[in-house]
């Protein structure tokens, strides 16, 4: 029997490097939005105006540009409409299926980790863990809705559930740092006081 795990860490490396393109651009606008903050950031300064956009949440922005410039143009700009329609509602369907679709639903874990991560670092409300999820489901729920009406993927309830669990350990890891953040920034302040 052939052992679908074999080729799997060369088939999610070669469908991560074919994205790399994708990345370039979205360092494009990223760095147009750089610039645009940094301006922004030199006139508060020159005005004695309180900055609204922390320089932490403005990187994370430029991160999540060029997060949402792979991730549409990979699960929608990249495909001919027309092409791809097939519909698969029973969960955990692809797993084992095939190498291929053994690495889109690994792929599909991967590609939402960067949400749950920068978002809840950008903007305060993503701090909620139901908002941050919700979001992510909202999200994935909607490129399976456009691949369906475009026939530009197959929609399956697999992607929507890797995608929300992969949002997740997202916010794990933003949590796991927002904690000890939250722990020097309580050490510094009582060490301040004394």
């Amino acid at each position: 029997m052939y052992n679908i795990y074999i080729n799997l860490p060369e088939v999610i490396q070669t469908d991560i490097e074919n994205v790399f393109p994708y990345a370039l651009r979205g360092c494009g606008y990223a760095f147009v939005f750089a610039l645009l903050y940094i301006s922004y950031f030199i006139l508060c300064h020159k005005k004695q105006i309180k900055v609204k956009l922390r320089p932490i949440s403005a990187l994370s922005i430029c991160f999540i540009l060029i997060y949402f410039t792979v991730m549409i143009q990979r699960v929608l700009l990249s495909r001919v409409p027309g092409s791809l329609s097939e519909i698969e509602v029973i969960p955990f369907s692809t797993w084992k299926k095939s190498i291929w679709d053994t690495a889109f639903f690994i792929e599909n874990i991967i590609m939402f980790i960067p949400f749950g991560f920068l978002f809840p670092i950008a903007f305060k409300k993503f701090r909620s863990f139901f908002v941050c999820i919700g979001a992510a489901f909202f999200l994935s729920f909607s490129f399976e809705m456009i691949q369906l009406l475009f026939a530009v993927g197959f929609t399956q309830t697999d992607d929507i559930i890797t995608n929300v669990f992969g949002s997740i350990i997202g916010y794990c890891a933003f949590g796991s740092l927002w904690i000890v953040y939250k722990l020097f920034a309580g050490i510094k302040s009582i060490i301040g006081k004394k």
